[in-house]
């Protein structure tokens, strides 16, 4: 939706120091709204991968040619499905909390008829009581 507060620091054009900072990049579809989308425009570098929604290969695509060979993901459970479905993920870093109960919440949905995909342990970390798990795409399947 472009549906974006344009006078956030995120938008800054450059720092308290006066030095110029990178303008954020913004990913969409090519059925967002025309006047938002000329905001965008003015505000950051604007993606735009897919028709009606943003498609994720093609997204990452777009990123790789403007430099960006490594993406940090962070997004709810569908979006991590999203990406294990369509074999985007490489590795998975998972932090495990002793927190029980609220709302039933998934790590990954994925899309109807995506194949699982499995990743294989490489780092585990522990502070506390708090787990940290970095998980690589297996190579072996």
């Amino acid at each position: 939706s472009i549906d974006l507060d344009w006078s956030s620091p995120l938008f800054r054009t450059e720092s308290d120091d006066g030095t110029e900072v990178a303008r954020p990049i913004i990913v969409t579809c090519e059925s967002a709204p025309r006047d938002r989308l000329a905001q965008a425009h003015e505000h950051a570098t604007v993606v735009v991968a897919g028709r009606h929604a943003v498609e994720l290969g093609a997204a990452l695509a777009a990123l790789s040619t403007l430099g960006h060979r490594v993406v940090l993901c962070e997004g709810g459970p569908r979006l991590l499905g999203e990406l294990v479905g369509e074999g985007l993920l490489d590795e998975l870093c998972l932090t495990v909390a002793p927190l029980m109960g609220g709302d039933p919440l998934p790590v990954a949905v994925m899309p109807a008829g995506a194949v699982p995909q499995d990743f294989e342990l490489k780092h585990v970390a522990t502070e506390e009581s708090l787990v940290f798990l970095r998980y690589e795409r297996s190579m072996s399947a």
